[in-house]
C-alpha cells in the first residue's frame, strides 16, 4: 500500500518532476508490477520519462542505483520484477549482440556466477571441516 499511495501522490503532482536515474529505474521496474503497472505507466507518460542509458550501465550501478543494483537484491520479488524490466528493455529497444547493455548484462551474470561458485566452495569446505 505505501508504494501505491506514493504513486497516486506522484500522479496528482502538477509541477515538473525531477527524475534522477534511480527514480526512473524504479519506475521502469514498477511498469512490470501486476498491481502497480497501470499507475506507473500513467506517471511515466504524464512526465514524459524515457529510459536513460545510465539505467542500464553496469559501470554506473553504484552511482545511479540502476537495474543492476536491483538485480543484486536478496528480495526475490524485486529481483523478479527487475529481470522482467530488463527483458522489456531488451525487447523494446531491440539491442543487438554487440550492444553495451547486453555486454554489461553478460558481465553481470558472470560476476554473479563467480560469487555463487565461491559461496558453494566455502560451503563444501565447511562441510568437510565438520566431518
Amino acid at each position: 500500500m505505501p508504494r501505491k499511495t506514493l504513486l497516486q501522490e506522484l500522479l496528482a503532482y502538477d509541477e515538473p518532476l525531477f527524475c534522477p536515474v534511480w527514480f526512473q529505474t524504479t519506475l521502469w521496474v514498477l511498469l512490470c508490477d501486476e498491481d502497480l503497472s497501470g499507475l506507473a505507466r500513467k506517471i511515466w507518460n504524464k512526465f514524459g520519462f524515457y529510459l536513460q542509458p545510465e539505467a542500464a550501465q553496469l559501470s554506473r550501478e553504484k552511482e545511479d542505483w540502476n537495474m543492476f543494483h536491483y538485480m543484486r537484491s536478496a528480495n526475490y520479488g524485486i529481483f523478479d520484477l527487475t529481470v522482467k524490466a530488463v527483458a522489456c528493455a531488451i525487447e523494446l529497444f531491440q539491442f543487438s549482440d554487440s550492444s553495451p547493455f547486453l555486454r554489461d548484462l553478460i558481465e553481470f551474470y558472470d560476476s554473479e556466477m563467480r560469487i555463487i561458485e565461491q559461496l558453494s566452495f566455502e560451503a563444501c569446505e565447511d562441510d568437510i571441516d565438520k566431518d
